[in-house]
This record gives structure tokens, sequence and C-alpha cells, in this order.
């Protein structure tokens, strides 16, 4: 989104404001953060997952549809992983469709009436949570957004939060109303239920092993900012390719100031478009102009940047792309074309070192997914 530039493309120190608002709009950029991750979660799942045939039917049925949306726990662990390797641990809550205090039945869970699905929670809605002395989570507060839509005639569209509840036998759903005490804002118990599992069921998913309680090192979390500082100096080049297209008009300042003073005199001081003509005088060639003293006899001309400043920022950038990517082993995913080497010139210790480390990384990530399946079926 357009809204990424606006966070994270700088202002030089001696850019004008108008400058900075042009190149702020020209802004562009190729977002191999994305790419990265693509490329990671399309090498982890290039082989699907070996899972074991000889499971209950509501796990079967889980696998085929593990989501609202109707995704398969395939698709759905796809997402997962993509997530995981953008935020470093992110959450997932298994849920059914059956409402408070609502009989359930087997005949009902083997008509499909009963549905079991699970969601991802990001850490910026994992507001709190708690461990027993196992390790294993006491209870969890997640934030969810909700819009007041139900009715199409008479609702107001508002987005407000709710905060649920996750003990290890019952839930709670908290609501946040409009109105404010002198205490902060007024939270309403909205409804509760009862699930009897002995587990609160959310399950995290990290990006590779890990046992850290709170956080765990994201893929992108080095990559995010070599892929910022591409786009900065992208954007600067691109300054630079619209600076040389108009180069700058050189005129002495005597002689533009004696044409200007000439012309205002002819002009009568009554006249309301004094200042419009006065602009048109000195709006001379297609860019800015800078003036100079005119006393040594040279005569005007046009300067443009010099280019070597382009070079610079185009050798800079292609170094910061292939970091990106030779910090993950992906190097080799560069074509000739990226390298502007018509061969490939990476040795063989090289590309071996490159396969131990996109290796690892791989090892390690499906390891982590491997857990996180495991730690969905004990909770199914």
């Amino acid at each position: 989104p357009r809204d990424w530039f606006h966070h994270n493309l700088f202002k030089f120190n001696r850019e004008g404001e108008e400058t900075f608002a042009g190149r702020l709009k020209r802004a562009y950029r190729f977002n191999h953060t994305r790419e990265v991750v693509d490329l990671v979660n399309k090498y982890l799942f290039k082989t699907a997952p070996q899972r074991n045939p000889d499971v209950p039917e509501e796990v079967l049925r889980f696998r085929k549809t593990a989501t609202l949306s109707g995704l398969t726990v395939e698709q759905f662990e796809r997402q997962v992983a993509r997530e995981a390797s953008i935020y470093g641990r992110v959450y997932v809550v298994l849920d059914n469709n059956v409402q408070a205090g609502e009989i359930v039945t087997k005949a009902d869970e083997k008509a499909g009436d009963v549905k079991l699905y699970a969601y991802i929670v990001t850490p910026e809605h994992m507001r709190d949570c708690g461990y027993d002395r196992d390790g294993n989570y006491e209870w969890v507060l997640i934030e969810e957004k909700a819009r007041d839509d139900s009715n199409p005639f008479d609702a107001s569209c508002t987005i407000y939060s709710k905060f649920r509840l996750w003990t290890k036998d019952r839930w709670y759903l908290f609501t946040t109303r409009n109105e404010e005490s002198k205490d902060g804002p007024v939270v309403e118990l909205e409804e509760s239920g009862v699930h009897d599992l002995g587990v609160v069921p959310v399950i995290k998913c990290d990006h590779i092993e890990s046992d850290n309680k709170y956080s765990v090192p994201a893929l992108i979390e080095d990559i995010a900012y070599l892929d910022r500082a591409v786009a900065n100096y992208c954007s600067n080049l691109d300054q630079i390719i619209n600076d040389q297209t108009f180069s700058q008009l050189v005129i002495p300042a005597g002689g533009l100031l004696g044409g200007v003073s000439s012309t205002l005199s002819m002009i009568d001081g009554n006249d309301p478009d004094v200042l419009k003509k006065t602009q048109d005088i000195i709006a001379l060639g297609t860019g800015q102009i800078l003036l100079y003293d005119g006393e040594g006899g040279s005569a005007p001309s046009y300067i443009a940047p010099d280019p070597k400043q382009a070079e610079m920022i185009v050798t800079a950038i292609k170094q910061i792309i292939n970091e990106i990517y030779h910090t993950v082993g992906l190097s080799g995913e560069r074509t000739k074309q990226d390298n502007s080497m018509g061969i490939d010139n990476s040795s063989g210790v090289a590309k071996a070192f490159d396969f131990e480390r996109v290796n690892a990384l791989l090892s390690a990530k499906a390891n982590a997914m491997q857990a996180f399946s495991n730690l969905s079926l004990i909770h199914i």
C-alpha cells in the first residue's frame, strides 16, 4: 500500500518540502521482503506433509475444512507458516460454531452442523497471557475487531474492540462501549461459556524452533531494513533521473533582475495581474533557475547533476539486493540479468554454503511447523 512510503521514505536533509512531496508521490519499490517469504514457503511445502491416516473421524473432517472459509488444513498451514515468517510467532485458535448453552449430539457432529475451525491471531492482537508451572497456557486474552453492520438500514458501521479471555475450562467475551467513565473505557461481559477441554485452545506457531515464552525472531527481521534502504535508494535514483531529464538553467542575476525591473516599470501598479506577469518573466526554461554574478562575462547555460552519483546508487542497490537473498541462502534465485552478469560467477564452494544455509533454515522451520501440527492434533 502507498501508506508504506509515508512511514519509510526519508527526506534528505537539504531537500525542500515540494521536492520531497513530488519524490514521495513518484516512489516505488520492489518488495524483496515478500518475495523471500514466498520463496521460503514454496520450498517448505514443495512436498506435501505426510499425515497419519489412522486418526479419528473428527480429525479427518478438520483436515478437509480447517477454516470457516473452507480451506484445507494444508492450505491453512501455508498461511500460518507465511505469517510466522513475517511476525516470528503467531497464534492459532481452535474453536467451533456451537452457541453458548446449545446442546450438541453426535448426530449433529456427523451431519456437519457442528464445525471445528481454526483462525490466526497476530501478535498485536495477542494482548496478554499467563503460564502454568509446566510452561502451558493458563489463560490467554485476545483482542477481536468487530463492526456494527448487522442491520443495513440503521447500522453505524463503527469498528470497535472485543476481548476474548480463554482459560483451561471456560471462555469470556468482553465488549468495550463508546462512553467512558472516570476510570477509563466501559467494558461489559457480553457472553461466556464452558468448553471443559482442560487446556487453553490457543497454539503458538514459531518461525523456527524456540522455547522463548513471548517472542521469536522473524525471517524478515533484518531483511525488512535492507529492503527499506533499497526503496529509498531507488527514490533517490528516480530524483536524479528526473533532474537530469530537465537540466537546470544558469543565468546572470544582474541581467535577469534588470529585465524584471524594466518590465515592472512599464506595468501599471494597479494592474491586478502584475504578480502573474512578473512570474511569467522569471519562469524561464523547464526547471529551476540558478543565478550567478555575470560580471565575468559567462553566458547563460544549462547544467545537469553528475551521472556518477547515479552509478554509485545503482551499485549500492545491487549489493544490498544480493545481501538480502544471500542472508537466507537464496542467492541462486537471482537471475543473470539481476546481477548484470553474462554467466553465473558463483563458485562451487559459495553454492555449497548457500545450500547449507537455506537447508538449515528450511529444516528448522519444518520442525517448528511439525510441532505446531502435533499440538493442533492434541487440541482437537
